[in-house]
């Protein structure tokens, strides 16, 4: 089977074989994701398999990193630029050491470090996002994917759209919604909304629906220890070790060894950070993602079904009451913050359905703190009343009713919260499934 072409925009990873035999490669890879799965890279090119690798950015926002590598501050956008395009000849020396052809690769050239800003707020009427050191509001690079493409988050999801469609992957490997680093857990959040806009097309005339394989890189305080450790096993973190299947794929000791040359041709990395980076050169790979929380039964007497989240130790309820509206009710134990600063929660609920363009669905961010409580849309302030903020010295909830988020299908909810445990306040993304029969009942 031919490899797709890079035409316009796409994107990525595989699909099966003549035969009809599980294929497996590699998919959406991020520029800083270092940790990434060359292993699937390698089985893939060891099978002549069809395979893409897409990086959403030229990784051109890393001043600790550039300052080591240059030995000297690397100032304005021009020389950003030259250091991003330094990034991409790194990577594509990374990954032809893998045995990936230059035709396999493609290269969006998003801002680094500002993504988690244009999922966030650039959607519709709203501006392009701005380059935090390249000051850029469009793909600067001529080579990448679609050169002059806004900064803004349709555009992103199109591309990644516009390359799913033509490659027809079966397995996508991605960066995963609980990283640390904004910039990966983004490119999870866009790839599902580019999935779930062609997901009619998928069901109709792809071989089968795309499996997802997210990978961890940035986690508080893993993975342990620190170093090159190739005896060793690569482990889940213990906040995410039971609220997550992980698969472990285990590797051979050519491929530890080739994925360590690789890793070693992203020198402008490495050098600053190769303890970190060496920790992953391990004996397997992980791969594991959070089930979708499925609302698809209420109880009749307590008109309510509840999840738990257990990553952030939240209880999400969804109410649908004989009278509407229906609503998901966030519950937070606040025995358990921190309190040695002013507390903050942070909530985002970004509502998802086929029939509307996802760049014109609200986008809501809530911020609770000890005195009062902020609605955005979009980083719009709001005046909304509907929204409810309950709290006590033991309790925090928060109310909103899904006609706020206009979502009848799903809804993405992203939380932070001050919680004791290091691992529990890092923001992270679950999605909540919606069955429409129940919501309009």
């Amino acid at each position: 089977m031919k490899v797709s072409r890079i035409k316009r925009r796409r994107i990525e990873v595989r699909r099966k074989s003549k035969g009809g035999s599980e294929l497996s490669d590699e998919g959406v890879k991020k520029w800083k994701n270092l940790g990434c799965p060359y292993f699937s890279l390698q089985k893939a090119v060891a099978l002549n398999l069809p395979l893409k690798v897409v990086f959403l950015t030229y990784g051109d926002d890393n001043e600790w990193s550039f300052l080591v590598y240059r030995k000297f501050p690397v100032l304005g956008p021009q020389a950003i630029k030259k250091m991003g395009l330094l990034r991409e000849k790194e990577a594509r020396l990374a990954t032809a050491e893998l045995g990936v052809r230059p035709d396999q690769i493609v290269f969006l050239g998003y801002p680094d470090h500002s993504l988690e800003s244009i999922w966030n707020e650039h959607w519709g009427n709203r501006p392009p996002a701005v380059g935090s050191l390249s000051r850029a509001r469009q793909v600067p690079y001529p080579d990448a994917f679609r050169p002059g493409a806004p900064y803004k988050g349709e555009e992103i999801v199109e591309d990644l759209r516009s390359i799913l469609q033509e490659f027809k992957p079966t397995k996508i490997f991605l960066s995963h919604p609980a990283d640390n680093h904004p910039d990966h857990r983004s490119l999870y959040l866009f790839t599902r909304v580019a999935l779930w806009d062609i997901e009619d097309e998928i069901t109709q005339s792809w071989p089968q629906s795309p499996q997802l394989f997210p990978y961890l890189v940035h986690f508080s305080g893993w993975p342990k220890p620190k170093g090159l450790h190739q005896s060793l096993r690569l482990e889940p973190p213990a906040a995410m070790s039971r609220s997550i299947h992980w698969v472990s794929e285990p590797l051979e000791a050519k491929e530890i060894a080739t994925k360590l040359e690789a890793l070693k041709k992203h020198k402008s990395q490495h050098e600053s950070a190769a303890p970190f980076l060496n920790a992953f050169i391990r004996q397997n790979e992980l791969f594991g993602d959070f089930p979708e929380l499925e609302v698809s039964e209420i109880s009749q007497s307590a008109g309510a079904s509840s999840v738990w989240l257990e990553a952030d130790k939240l209880v999400i309820s969804f109410y649908a009451p004989y009278v509407p509206p229906a609503e998901i009710n966030i519950g937070v134990d606040t025995n358990e913050v921190r309190t040695e600063d002013e507390v903050h929660f942070s909530f985002r609920l970004f509502g998802y359905r086929k029939d509307v363009p996802f760049a014109k669905m609200p986008k809501l961010w809530i911020r609770v703190s000890e005195r009062r409580a902020k609605v955005y849309d979009r980083g719009m302030k709001l005046n909304q009343a509907s929204i409810k903020v309950r709290r006590n010295k033991s309790n925090l909830d928060v109310a909103v009713p899904l006609d706020v988020l206009a979502s009848q299908q799903k809804v993405f909810l992203g939380t932070k919260t001050p919680l004791s445990t290091r691992e529990a306040s890092c923001f992270c993304w679950r999605i909540i499934s919606l069955n429409a029969k129940i919501i309009k009942r």
